[in-house]
């Protein structure tokens, strides 16, 4: 099942992505209706080499790019970029 997320910000884009950990995010839509993101409870078949070229470290350092937003939100995506990381190595627990 997909679940379609609506963002303005930045930092909205950013909460629904750490809320929403337990999802798979297969795609992201910025359209003249608006910015979206879209989740799975199913992980995508393609999905497999592509997710793990790019290390926690990799995906933090992007993140700080994003350290003048608000620390508790870096902090939030931090998290949930681990988690992730984790649930891919467990299989989706």
């Amino acid at each position: 099942m997909e679940n379609k997320f609506e963002y303005k910000t930045i930092e909205e884009r950013v909460l629904i992505i750490a809320s929403n950990t337990s999802l798979f995010l297969i795609r992201e839509e910025n359209i003249t209706d608006g910015n979206f993101l879209i989740f799975s409870d199913t992980q995508p078949q393609e999905q497999s080499i592509q997710s793990g070229e790019m290390s926690i470290s990799d995906r933090l350092s992007i993140i700080s790019e994003y350290a003048g937003i608000d620390s508790s939100i870096v902090d939030v995506l931090e998290n949930a970029i681990i988690e992730y990381e984790t649930n891919l190595i467990l299989g989706g627990m």
